[in-house]
């Protein structure tokens, strides 16, 4: 059994002969860069390493349309972004744990489409290594945050030449307590 191109992979050999097959590869999957609110960015680096074991479900015997095919495995790999409290650069270990069904007729956000004999991994494994991705990354558990003398913050009135016009209507405002 081998990949047809990149991530796809031909599942005949799997439905004939064997029922269950190991694969590996070492992918690189474009767009796999998160953007926050912050406009930070998270990019997973260079390859993943990916570890599958694919098996056949539910054919015995019979056609490939009443099949399926469980991937399980491993995708592992590196991230880097800025840390989310003193923002300077990070890097970490990515370990996606990977256990997806691959359907003729999937159902929608459960399990993942099987087409003219082959699966291909790239949407899946994109997905995985994304979800694996942390939520508020930090350079360490007692980050204090950014240098104060590396992020002055002057007076109000040394504020102004940083002030939009637009905003000062709003510096009229007054709040009654």
């Amino acid at each position: 059994m081998t990949g047809d191109t990149g991530l796809v992979i031909n599942t005949t050999e799997l439905f004939r002969r064997d029922s269950r097959v190991s694969w590996r590869t070492e992918a690189t999957l474009d767009e796999m860069q998160l953007v926050d609110s912050g406009l930070r960015s998270m990019v997973v680096d260079g390859a993943l390493s990916v570890r599958l074991v694919l098996e056949q479900t539910g054919s015995e015997g019979r056609s490939l349309s009443h099949g399926a095919v469980l991937v399980r495995g491993t995708a592992t790999g590196r991230w880097s972004v800025s840390c989310r409290r003193c923002l300077e650069p990070m890097q970490g270990a990515l370990r996606a744990e990977i256990d997806e069904l691959f359907e003729v007729n999937p159902t929608e956000g459960e399990t993942w489409l099987l087409r003219d004999d082959c699966i291909d991994l790239t949407p899946m494994l994109r997905e995985a290594a994304l979800l694996a991705l942390p939520l508020a990354p930090l350079c360490n558990a007692h980050c204090q945050g950014p240098a104060p003398d590396r992020f002055p913050t002057g007076a109000a009135e040394d504020q102004t030449a940083n002030f939009d016009p637009r905003w000062a209507a709003l510096t009229e405002l007054t709040f009654d307590a």
